[in-house]
This record gives structure tokens, sequence and C-alpha cells, in this order.
């Protein structure tokens, strides 16, 4: 199994980076649009709620080319809590495939979910990244960032 990163994904700042691929499974990026949660109530007893997209497609594929897409851990090193920084504050968030948060979306060890696609159809996909930051979380003001990396794995 070939492991290509092909972009980086920005959880708040607007993104576009590509590597490229060498083989012939061929997979580009289109419009990507970054998780920005806006303003954060520290006495909020709602969760943050955003959404993000990544849109893709795929050319000269076999029948038999699967691809997984992941997304790293980003500064935290861990999927358990992401977290979101600004200088030494940090505000814990994550990732999910779906808008009720059934599975952090990670590399797919563990209990992290990550996605399975046959791109053969070459046609262009959008997926919705949902990010959640949990309420009540007593942090400073200020301008909180993290790069999750996308990986693809052919």
């Amino acid at each position: 199994m070939k492991k290509y990163t092909v972009l980086s994904f920005l959880a708040l700042l607007p993104l576009f980076a590509l590597a490229p691929l060498a083989d012939a499974l061929t997979c580009t990026f289109g419009s990507i649009t970054s998780v920005n949660f806006g303003p954060y109530d520290v006495l909020g007893a709602s969760s943050t709620k955003a959404t993000g997209t990544i849109t893709y497609s795929c050319t000269n594929v076999g029948t038999n080319s699967l691809m997984t897409m992941n997304l790293s851990t980003g500064t935290s090193g861990t999927f358990t809590n992401r977290t979101l920084r600004s200088g030494g504050n940090v505000l814990n968030y994550n990732f999910y495939p779906d808008a009720i948060n059934s599975q952090v979306w990670g590399d797919g060890n563990g209990t992290t979910y990550h996605y399975v696609i046959n791109p053969g159809d070459k046609n262009a996909h959008t997926l919705t990244v949902y990010g959640t930051i949990p309420a009540l979380q007593d942090v400073g003001v200020g301008s909180y960032t993290d790069t999750i990396t996308v990986t693809m794995n052919f």
C-alpha cells in the first residue's frame, strides 16, 4: 500500500496545498473549505459546531483501486482530543465524518474512522468534515488554530 500526503487541512484557515502523485492513479483536489468555528463562548452550554469540505476526483484508476482518506492528529498528537492553540492556551475539539459525531475521523486505527472509497468512477466527490468544540472550556481570548494533514493511501 502506497502512502501519499496530498494536502494539509487547516482547522481555521483557508488551505490550498497539494503534492504530486507519481503513479498511474492520480487524484486531485478541487475546492477545499476549512473548518471555521467562529466565536467560542466559554460559558455556553452547547458545543460549538462547524463544517468544512474536501472535494476530490481521481483518474487513471484500475478496477481494484481502493483508497482511504485519513486525518492526522494535528498538534495534539492524539485523536482523543485534538487541540486548537493560541499561544499557551489550548482548546479541545475534534473532527467527525457525520453530524452526530458517531466516530472520530482519524486513520482507522483503534476506534477511529477513515474514509474508504473506490475512486474508479472518476467523478468529483465532496466530503463534509464535521467539527465540534465541546462546551464549557475555560480558555483565554485569542485566535485558535491547528493544522490537520489529510493523507490518501492507495
